[in-house]
């Protein structure tokens, strides 16, 4: 998924250890002062069920797997909330930061939209989004094949025998994809397919009412590239005031040039149908995210599931908005690359998407390690 080199927190390797130091956290106002609500125990539950399902003998876990695996048990056992849950953290955790550098941490949201929409084409639903392609070949990880590519996301289309490119966003756009059956559902608006994509999930209200949530089922394997970034380096959006409401503002007043801004993203999200007991959207663990709890990241260089503390706060010119709190690795996102970007799961609807799209805080990130951790021992 990433471009970035084999050297990541995920590791902690003996070459990285100078970049890491023991964090001062508990000792904090911060700290001492978090409300500690019963959502921190269901997401921190999330984590540690799909922790031991999953095994702790590889990457991050492994050196300390019977460590991680004793407290996360533990966690299971008490399910402790509250103050009770902050004294679990200080009794086997100790906070660790990358050592200061003068990149700060990137946050910014995302949310599950809802949208009108149709399984059938129709004169007022006619924007399809598509399930995945039989013909797509898509690693989400080429570490299975090798672990000095860990992080890395190739896909494509195998012609003679050769893996090629797939069809882009502008080539789809132009129909690459028409006639092959591929369409789930239609939307009125090509903006709502385009951020739909964006967010990775969303719930699609039919015209009887009926509620289908959709997630994530693969991409083309293309490069993604922010249109966001794009309005501003062309001066068309003030950096300060680009957001998801801004794009769509200026999509609205220039309908003639969007397609050809949503082409210059030539990566391409299909989705699938969930069923219709799936309550909760759904982050790359499989498990429901917990809004304000659930942070998408790079796994290059944060490991899912693992827990976090978050501390953002908004540029002045743009809003008062901050986070600060209790986060676990939830998620993983198109756009959310490397070891200073982070995504804060927002909610469902308009209100979260409200928050979500203007989201821009600046700040710093902590990662929890159990202590007597050789990671612990081998920076201290």
């Amino acid at each position: 998924m990433s471009h970035a080199t084999a050297s990541s927190l995920s590791g902690l390797e003996a070459n990285e250890q100078d970049r890491f130091e023991l964090a001062p956290l508990y000792e904090t106002e911060d700290w001492k002062n978090y409300v500690w609500s019963k959502d921190a125990t269901e997401a921190f539950m999330i984590s540690a069920q799909y922790l031991l399902e999953r095994g702790l003998n590889v990457g991050f876990f492994k050196d300390d797997a019977s460590l991680w695996r004793e407290i996360l048990e533990a966690f299971c056992d008490q399910k402790p909330f509250g103050e009770e849950l902050r004294r679990f953290f200080e009794l086997n955790f100790v906070p660790v930061k990358r050592r200061e550098s003068k990149q700060q941490f990137l946050y910014t949201g995302y949310f599950e939209p809802e949208y009108q929409a149709s399984p059938k084409l129709t004169e007022d639903y006619s924007i399809p989004i598509y399930k995945r392609p039989s013909d797509l070949v898509l690693i989400e990880d080429l570490g299975v094949l090798n672990p000095n590519l860990r992080g890395f996301r190739v896909g494509g289309v195998v012609l003679d025998g050769t893996l090629k490119p797939y069809a882009s966003r502008k080539d789809i756009y132009e129909g690459a994809l028409d006639g092959k059956g591929l369409e789930l559902a239609y939307l009125k608006d090509l903006r709502e397919a385009y951020f739909l994509s964006i967010q990775g999930s969303g719930v699609l209200i039919y015209p009887d009412q009926t509620r289908i949530r959709v997630a994530y089922a693969g991409t083309n394997g293309r490069p993604y590239q922010s249109i966001g970034a794009i309005l501003v380096e062309r001066g068309l959006i003030a950096p300060h005031e680009i957001s998801m409401q801004s794009i769509w503002t200026w999509c609205q007043n220039h309908l003639d040039e969007m397609v050809d801004l949503f082409s210059e993203n030539p990566s391409f999200v299909f989705f699938k149908l969930l069923d219709q007991s799936t309550t909760f959207p759904q982050g790359a663990i499989s498990r429901p995210l917990i809004p304000l709890f659930s942070l998408a990241v790079d796994p290059l260089f944060y490991p899912l599931g693992i827990p976090l503390w978050a501390e953002g706060i908004s540029n002045p010119l743009r809003s008062k908005d901050q986070h600060q709190g209790l986060m676990f690795s939830h998620d993983t996102g198109g756009a959310i690359k490397g070891a200073y970007r982070g995504d804060i799961f927002c909610g469902t609807g308009k209100n979260a998407g409200e928050r979500a799209g203007g989201m821009q805080l600046e700040g710093s990130l902590t990662l929890f390690c159990p202590k007597k951790s050789q990671k612990i021992l081998s920076i201290t």
